[in-house]
């Protein structure tokens, strides 16, 4: 920063990372049929102002301070006579959409010159000819058959360094980039990981029984607390505070359990003894949760929605012919981890590890 000469800025709010993919994807096969400058896809909240880069900068970080996510929807893909306005999704101007726009519109004093319209582009492009631009939205739906009617949460805003005189795009550069789901409560949960060793024996077995009977992959672990609904920063305090001088505690295994659920498929369950109690009741405490369940203290082997009684039965046989010690499995818990989680999300793909503490280096 420190930049005392004024120079053009822009700022573009994004698409989730699955919706950028898939624009991106079409972007770059329409660029290579019919021309035209790479750039990341947007909408522009704010095109071309004039002002120093410190200046920008703090009002730029005033503007996000607590912004959430909004949500969005295309009403039509629309071809049109400009380099700007090639190809686009246009988009519909939602109240909230527009009370959006309007409050980075206040915070840098701007108003546009022309009639705002919000939209993604797919295609910028100076002298395609009006036939090959309809041929451009053909394509598009060709290529993605329901990009015309996308729907997503802006998730993320960005302050970009722009030229509107340079159609190549390559002095853009993008300066700052702000995740607007950390200002929003999200779903997280706190699990305990057993040693490297047992981890390991633990995955050898779980790929053997998903490979047999199906279920999505995941980490073994023993849920401390699931479903936190917390703004991100709110649940990295909490967590980090939690774990401050935490030792590891030994757990014992009772018995190899089938059960009716997707989470209750094939678990083993765990004594819960008085230390492993102070432990969970420990992170209950600093996050003041309490389970809306009888909490039973265990480690899963398979998630599984669908499968039949019988075949958790079998799956429980299998596992004991596979390691015939496992029900009897004790180690100590020697990583605690905070996840972002999402519990209708059975694939399990969406859930993400945020942080990983190791309990040994506080003995």
């Amino acid at each position: 920063m420190g930049v005392t000469e004024k120079q053009e800025y822009s700022i573009w709010a994004l698409p989730p990372e699955d919706v950028l993919e898939r624009v991106k994807k079409l972007m770059a096969a329409l660029q290579a049929e019919f021309g035209g400058p790479d750039f990341e896809p947007h909408l522009t909240l704010i095109g071309a102002i004039w002002q120093t880069e410190d200046e920008v900068h703090k009002k730029f970080n005033a503007a996000v301070q607590g912004l959430k996510p909004v949500q969005v929807s295309s009403e039509a893909l629309v071809y049109g006579p400009s380099f700007w306005t090639c190809l686009y999704d246009k988009i519909t101007y939602s109240p909230e959409l527009r009370e959006f726009i309007e409050h980075f519109w206040k915070h840098f004093d701007w108003k546009p010159s022309f009639a705002y319209t919000p939209h993604l582009s797919f295609l910028y492009h100076e002298t395609l000819p009006q036939e090959d631009r309809k041929k451009a939205h053909e394509r598009a739906l060709e290529l993605d058959e329901a990009i015309a009617s996308i729907s997503f949460p802006i998730t993320r805003v960005v302050l970009y360094k722009t030229d509107a005189t340079d159609l190549t795009t390559k002095s853009w550069k993008k300066l700052v980039e702000v995740d607007l789901t950390k200002n929003q409560k999200q779903e997280y949960s706190i699990w305990a990981l057993p040693s490297e060793d047992v981890l390991q024996r633990v995955k050898k077995l779980m790929a053997a029984l998903q490979g047999e009977f199906g279920g999505p992959d995941f980490e073994p672990h023993i849920t401390f607390i699931g479903a936190i609904w917390q703004t991100e920063e709110e649940v990295l305090q909490k967590f980090h505070a939690a774990v401050k001088g935490l030792k590891p505690v030994p757990v014992n295994s009772e018995a190899l359990v089938y059960g009716p659920s997707f989470w209750t498929c094939l678990y083993n369950k765990l004594n819960y003894s008085p230390e492993l109690r102070k432990t969970v009741e420990h992170f209950w405490n600093h996050f003041d949760w309490k389970p809306s369940f009888a909490y039973t203290p265990h480690l899963s082997f398979l998630y599984h929605e669908t499968l039949p009684q019988e075949d958790r039965k079998k799956a429980q046989e299998r596992a004991l012919e596979l390691d015939e010690t496992i029900a009897t499995l004790s180690f100590p818990i020697t990583r605690v981890v905070l996840y972002k989680t999402d519990a209708t999300d059975l694939t399990t793909k969406s859930w993400k590890k945020l942080v990983e503490v190791d309990l040994t280096a506080n003995n």
